[in-house]
């Protein structure tokens, strides 16, 4: 992933900088991202997690990274730089490739839990990586309560696994969940996530008939499920569902289902494979083709693909100003389908933007 954009930031001075409105740390190291997580949690007020480029293991033998969100927000967010004779943390990239955190296949990754009342949860520009679940605990485990919004946007979710714990509990190697509050979910790729057989490799689900609903925009779900045989994804919603510009192919199995008990479901401009469960309300735009990927570990899409300018770039939830690895998120007619855009390499490319 090669496109890095340069932008100035507001100066963030090393470790916790106090606001009027929030906490903000620049972190470089696992023990300081854990213990920054610690302190946001106690500290009553909206927290931001600035976590510089490198490679991160989750802390003690099983991880993770774990936040209950109690009466505010969080923003977790990958892709910052201190430069030589800089301020801490004063350029970023959009490219979630940069900023990993890795569970070396027996991790769980990062886990928020959050009360009703809580604020926003954001986790933004970040790699997940072969993570795996511990106990009842997904590898990536994002839960949303009351009116909160639960967002994840240009990550990189690949070769995590679930478990089936005690022969009792299927926990899935990603699980996204929110109340009356919306999922939102763009620029995100997921790739190669496994688990047990009848256990969920990806799992998203929304417990109320009420609020924004879940929004799935401009997602790759691709290489899931081999063992679990599970559907790539599977939602289950009680509210609205909006998917728009999103690739469904190649997984083991079914490449999406949706399990829908109210609500409505949008389907706008999709490349769905094998799909299963509640037919949609509205779709439009469908396409059954496969992707032309770039390669068969790379997910983007090469030059030559269909989905190349086969996007609404007008989805309801916004289709973002990056794709998943920082490049500009609408280069030619129309956005692409998928969590990466087909590059102008007209464009001058130098890094950090």
């Amino acid at each position: 992933m090669s496109e890095l954009r340069i932008a100035a930031v507001a100066m963030i001075f090393a470790g916790l900088s106090a606001r009027c409105d929030a906490a903000v740390f620049c972190l470089s190291d696992s023990a300081s991202i854990a213990d920054a997580l610690v302190q946001a949690q106690g500290n009553g007020e909206d927290d931001e997690l600035r976590i510089r480029v490198g490679t991160y293991a989750p802390p003690g033998a099983s991880g993770a990274f774990y936040f209950a969100e109690i009466g505010h927000s969080i923003s977790i967010e990958g892709g910052f730089q201190t430069p030589a004779g800089g301020d801490a943390c004063s350029q970023h990239s959009d490219d979630a490739s940069l900023t990993v955190i890795d569970g070396g296949g027996t991790k769980a990754l990062l886990r928020i839990d959050s009360a009703p009342g809580s604020g926003a949860i954001a986790v933004r520009k970040l790699t997940f990586r072969a993570g795996h679940a511990v106990g009842i605990s997904a590898a990536l485990e994002l839960l949303g309560a009351g009116a909160n919004t639960v967002t994840l946007e240009n990550a990189v979710v690949q070769a995590n696994v679930g478990e089936f714990f005690q022969s009792t509990y299927y926990v899935p190697a990603v699980w996204l969940a929110g109340e009356q509050g919306g999922i939102v979910l763009r620029n995100v790729l997921f790739a190669d996530n496994d688990a047990p057989a009848g256990v969920w490799p990806i799992l998203v689900t929304h417990q109320q008939n009420a609020g924004p609903g879940v929004v799935f925009n401009n997602v790759t779900v691709s290489g899931n499920g081999v063992v679990s045989g599970n559907p790539g994804v599977e939602f289950d919603v009680e509210g609205s569902l909006s998917v728009a510009n999103s690739i469904f192919w190649g997984n083991a199995g079914t490449d999406l289902a949706i399990v829908q008990n109210n609500g409505t479901v949008v389907l706008d401009h999709n490349d769905i494979g094998l799909r299963a469960g509640t037919a949609p309300d509205s779709e439009t735009g469908t396409l059954t083709v496969a992707p032309a990927f770039a390669s068969a570990t790379n997910f983007c899409l090469s030059a030559n693909s269909p989905l190349r300018d086969a996007g609404n770039s007008d989805a309801d939830g916004g289709v973002g100003i990056a794709d998943v690895t920082g490049a500009p998120r609408i280069a030619f007619a129309a956005v692409d389908v998928g969590a990466c855009e087909v590059p102008d390499d007209t464009l001058f490319r130098d890094g950090f933007d």
